[in-house]
């Protein structure tokens, strides 16, 4: 046990997991080997049709605190991951529960640990860091910055007193806090929104700590086609329109501050007299906003990013947008994303 940590009360760890043999065999056991005293780890199965149900049967043989549920029909109508999430909630027998999902590795054995210590009274969750890992090309790049740049802005939020999200693949709250919340109920039909819905839901400007150690991050491989970065972007943006009003309009203007600013470079650019200007204006803004990630980056391990951070923050832009009408046009037309 690392002794320069704190030891919480006992743990549940909830994974959800739907066809997930293959990732289970890499992460479980990881989480069965953390180096905590007192911990359950509750692997529901997500009415899966392969071999997850097999081998976590298999695994609990081994480990006596693997403890295996079967989703089934019990919550039914709950879209997604709620469901799973719910029925592994009901038979966690700790107050304290820690998620992460069937993809995800922890960084190291004090995961549970670094994760938890933050418990106190005046504590209900607590946010991690879940980056991807590092692949070659440049939608890897693009969503890594995005996850990256997501994180920073939840965080400082956090930090502020103002959280308004947290990242199912790293995640801590206290099972009473969740039997507060209707977040799951009220939003039952939404494929997404187990994680960042919640969060909006229950927390408070003083229940929300952060942990960013690199030890205690959970590591996953990122999309590796467009199209399913695409439909992963369409479930998350189709939840964001449920955020409390304040935070929809402060990360609104955020997004659309980049817009309006690359839009107004254009415009100067293509304007007789004014692009050096704006090619100056342009290169202030990157400059800026390099120093600002610089550190960022090297503390969330991705400094290899900084390099293309303007590009990826244009495409981004344009990007985000494309794909906000779209989630609204599906969502008007009552498509199921």
């Amino acid at each position: 046990m690392n002794t320069n940590t704190v030891v919480s009360g006992p743990v549940s760890v909830i994974v959800c997991a739907k066809n997930e043999e293959e990732n289970l065999k890499s992460a479980l056991p990881v989480i069965l080997s953390q180096d905590f005293p007192d911990f359950e780890v509750i692997v529901v199965d997500d009415n899966s049709t392969d071999g997850t149900w097999n081998y976590i049967e298999k695994l609990a043989l081994t480990y006596a605190n693997l403890k295996t549920v079967k989703r089934g029909d019990k919550f039914e109508g709950f879209a997604g991951k709620k469901g799973a999430l719910l029925a592994g909630v009901e038979v966690a027998k700790h107050e304290i529960l820690l998620l992460t999902d069937a993809d995800c590795v922890p960084a190291s054995k004090n995961w549970i640990n670094r994760m938890t210590c933050h418990f106190d009274l005046g504590t209900d969750i607590v946010l991690g860091y879940s980056p991807y890992i590092k692949e070659a090309g440049f939608l890897n790049g693009l969503i890594r910055f995005e996850t990256f740049y997501t994180a920073l802005q939840y965080f400082s939020l956090a930090l502020i007193g103002r959280p308004y999200m947290g990242v199912g693949r790293n995640l801590a709250y206290r099972k009473s806090v969740f039997k507060t919340s209707n977040a799951f109920e009220i939003h039952k039909n939404l494929q997404s929104g187990d994680d960042d819905l919640l969060i909006n839901d229950i927390a408070t400007n003083s229940n929300v700590q952060i942990e960013l150690r690199r030890d205690s991050w959970t590591t996953s491989k990122a999309e590796s086609s467009l199209s399913q970065y695409v439909f992963q972007k369409l479930r998350h943006f189709s939840t964001g329109r449920y955020y409390k009003t304040r935070f929809k309009v402060l990360l609104g203007l955020l997004g659309a501050s980049t817009s309006i600013f690359l839009l107004l470079f254009l415009i100067m650019l293509l304007s007789s007299g004014y692009w050096k200007p704006a090619l100056l204006l342009f290169g202030m803004r990157g400059l800026l906003q390099f120093i600002v990630l610089k550190k960022c980056s090297e503390n969330l391990g991705e400094g290899d990013l900084l390099l293309n951070s303007s590009l990826y923050d244009i495409v981004l832009a344009i990007f985000a947008p494309l794909i906000s009408l779209i989630a609204s046009y599906i969502n008007r037309n009552k498509w199921m994303i």
